[in-house]
């Protein structure tokens, strides 16, 4: 997983701390002439020199703007790895003979926490260098006045870098109130300071050369490695990225079918028939195609009527034509603005959180990525009370996908009661297409 941004927050985090126990080791050094104790003539000396550094420890505090103490936390730098242990946001990366992969925490049933890998990330093939995250050696000592041991940075791309590397947003650039770098005689003085309204970050180096993380280490010699996804699992992922299924839409009370509704790369399609709403509407997605002198680019209301499509107008032109307006701006149905498709579900991302409980059936305990799944499902959990335990999928004829059926369950607790079930089944992989919507594009050439 990608570091998470720092969100700036006020008093309420300063309590937590960082937790691993990491220290000064040789296993994963740096070259032995770049060290604390290496000797600076002024700033621009000093980020020179941490331009070659790939072994240290960045040391994180916060403090309040009256000098309190906040949260604390390290990131480990090393030739073979890189891990940071802020309380509930850990990441990392490591560097192996396959490829680079991340490092997670994964939340087991009982609420507990493992560190694992994920995937191996596809193109990358060096830990430092790309867009994964930014360290000390990203600092260019163009920004700093020679001579100068103290100062404070303006520069809008050093201000960038800076707060890549301090794990916050790059919109956060508006709330700074003062970035200021500084360094005394030896390179382990470094110092980077970050005021913003409330609170003020300071960031310090040390152990550069001989930086290990026990955490890591613990991992690699227990033989951690990347994640290798379940055949299943992976071609599930598949078949939803190809955008192409239908949804029984299970009634959350009764747990009787509601309707259908039916994901296309080009247009969704809604046919409900339950007791609380009977209708049937969808959309479909232009990217500048013209029809009845229209140029459709968005995403457009229609309707099914005696087998046919009907396009929802907004008026007559003056010519007789009808005008046509889009419903959603995005000429893309899938996208989070839009319709929101499964195939966007964080939890694709992080499949190593999953744990199988059966052949084909696997559980997910991970809070965050439980409440992804329902907020792509349209469902607020903390607007109406509801706390997640779990969410199961199960995976049926993986082997024939003209017969795959994957449902997902979703356990909540409320109103005192803790196993209430919201059910997603998806089925008819490949095979979805509405018929009178693809002869009428087919016919109208708006493909």
């Amino acid at each position: 997983m990608k570091k998470l941004p720092i969100v700036i927050a006020l008093a309420s985090v300063l309590a937590m701390t960082g937790c691993d126990t990491g220290g000064a080791s040789t296993s994963s050094g740096e070259t032995p002439d770049i060290n604390d104790s290496t000797a600076v003539t002024d700033l621009a000396s000093a980020a020179t020199y941490l331009n070659d550094v790939h072994n240290y420890t960045a040391y994180y505090q916060l403090y309040d703007r009256n000098g309190g103490l906040g949260i604390y936390y390290n990131n480990y730098y090393t030739n073979n790895y890189v891990y940071s242990d802020r309380l509930g946001q850990e990441w990392g990366y490591v560097s192996s003979e396959e490829g680079i992969y991340p490092l997670t925490m994964k939340t087991d049933s009982e609420g507990g926490e493992t560190l694992v890998g994920g995937e191996l990330i596809a193109g990358e093939t060096s830990l430092y260098g790309g867009d994964l995250f930014s360290s000390v050696a990203d600092l260019d000592a163009s920004w700093f006045t020679p001579g100068e041991k103290e100062m404070s940075v303006t520069n809008k791309a050093a201000r960038l870098t800076i707060l890549d590397m301090m794990g916050m947003d790059p919109s956060q650039i508006v709330s700074i109130e003062d970035l200021t770098v500084e360094v005394g005689d030896t390179l382990s003085t470094f110092t980077i300071t970050l005021t913003f309204t409330y609170q003020v970050w300071e960031m310090t180096i040390e152990n550069i050369g001989i930086t290990t993380s026990e955490t890591v280490e613990a991992f690699l010699a227990d033989g951690g490695s990347a994640f290798v996804v379940p055949t299943d699992l992976d071609f599930s992922r598949l078949l939803f990225a190809e955008m192409n299924y239908t949804r029984d839409v299970i009634n959350y009370s009764t747990l009787q079918s509601d309707g259908y509704e039916y994901f296309l790369p080009t247009y969704f399609y809604g046919d409900y028939t339950g007791e609380s709403q009977i209708f049937s509407q969808g959309m479909m997605a232009f990217n500048h195609v013209s029809y009845l002198g229209n140029d459709l680019y968005g995403s457009y209301l229609f309707y099914l009527q005696n087998g046919a499509v009907t396009m929802v107008a907004a008026g007559v032109g003056s010519g007789g034509n009808p005008i046509y307006r889009p419903y959603n701006s995005s000429p893309t149905i899938y996208d989070e603005s839009n319709y929101n498709y499964p195939c966007n579900m964080e939890l694709w991302n992080h499949l190593e959180e999953f744990e199988e409980v059966d052949e084909g059936i696997y559980e997910l305990y991970n809070e965050e990525l439980i409440l992804d799944f329902a907020d792509n499902n349209g469902v607020d959990l903390a607007s109406i009370g509801a706390t997640s335990h779990r969410l199961r999928m199960e995976i049926e004829n993986a082997d024939n996908q003209n017969e795959t059926r994957i449902t997902f369950t979703m356990y909540y607790g409320l109103s005192g009661a803790e196993n209430n079930t919201a059910i997603y089944p998806y089925f008819d992989f490949g095979t979805s297409e509405i018929a009178a919507v693809e002869t009428f594009l087919d016919t109208n050439n708006l493909r």
